[in-house]
Formats: structure tokens, C-alpha cells, sequence
């Protein structure tokens, strides 16, 4: 009975130190770290989103410097120095957002301008209709208006 009190003492203990050992807020900070920053590994993909197993041994460094407090600007630079190159991501902020929204609605003010222009102007569409058809009676009156014309222009050539 009394070996068994002592493994469970130490199995609470050992549960007791990892749990004190463990780092939530260096854990959350090495992962936001790992999302700020672009894979050299992976085009187009964060170091935590990066399947491939050098950018996973760049994570495991990576939670080991925030575990021994080197500060987060520090770890970008390490890193982006060892890529070559600069490796922040840049995310889209909401200013990007709205110029995209702005120029969508600029977009659409210049077509609606381009369509009125386009458009039959009211003034044009009331002469149309003023313009009434001649009646059938008009119509043979002009057309023997023209016969007799005819005719006449076809006597002189003859």
C-alpha cells in the first residue's frame, strides 16, 4: 500500500511540474509568431500552415526561443535573416476592404453615367411621338401627289 502511495505521489507530481512547466502564453505567442510569419518552404503559406518538415523544425525553434524569452522581434528577424529575405506576412486590413468596396461603387456610377448617355433623351422621344402617321385618306392624296409627278418628269424625257 505504501509503494502505491508513492507512485501516485509522484505520477501527481510529474502531472503537477508539466502543467506548471507548460507555457500557454508563450505556447499562444510562438504560434502567432509561426502565423505572422511567410514559409520559405511554402509558397503562399505561413510557417503554421506549411506541411513541410523543415518550416515543423522552424516551429520547434521557434517555441523554444519564446520559451527562453527572446522577444518576438527578435525571432522575425533570426528567421528572416536565415531566409534571406523579409518574412512578414502583410495582412489585408480593412482600409483594403473599403478601397476595394469604393472603387466597386465607382465601377458601377460610371456605367449607370455611360447607360444615361446612351439613352434615348426624353425630349427626343416626345418629337417621336408628336409625329403622328398620315391616315389612309392622306396617304392616296400624297400618292397621286407623286404619280402626277411622275409623269410629268417622264413626259419631258420623252
Amino acid at each position: 500500500m505504501r509503494h502505491l502511495l508513492g507512485v501516485l505521489s509522484f505520477a501527481i507530481l510529474l502531472a503537477l511540474a508539466s502543467a506548471v512547466g507548460a507555457n500557454p502564453a508563450g505556447d499562444s505567442r510562438a504560434r502567432a509568431l509561426a502565423d505572422q510569419l511567410e514559409s520559405p518552404f511554402c509558397p503562399g503559406r505561413t510557417l503554421s500552415s506549411c506541411t513541410s518538415p523543415a518550416a515543423a523544425k522552424w516551429r520547434v525553434e521557434i517555441d523554444g526561443w519564446v520559451n527562453d524569452g527572446v522577444p518576438s522581434e527578435e525571432i522575425r528577424r533570426r528567421l528572416s535573416e536565415r531566409a534571406g529575405r523579409d518574412l512578414r506576412v502583410v495582412p489585408k486590413s480593412r482600409s483594403f476592404y473599403g478601397l476595394l468596396a469604393l472603387s466597386g461603387l465607382l465601377s458601377l456610377g460610371a456605367i449607370g453615367m455611360v447607360i444615361r448617355a446612351l439613352r434615348p433623351r426624353d425630349e427626343e422621344l416626345a418629337s417621336d411621338a408628336s409625329e403622328t402617321p398620315l391616315d389612309a385618306q392622306e396617304e392616296l392624296q400624297a400618292d397621286a401627289e407623286l404619280d402626277q409627278l411622275l409623269d410629268y418628269e417622264l413626259d419631258l424625257v420623252e
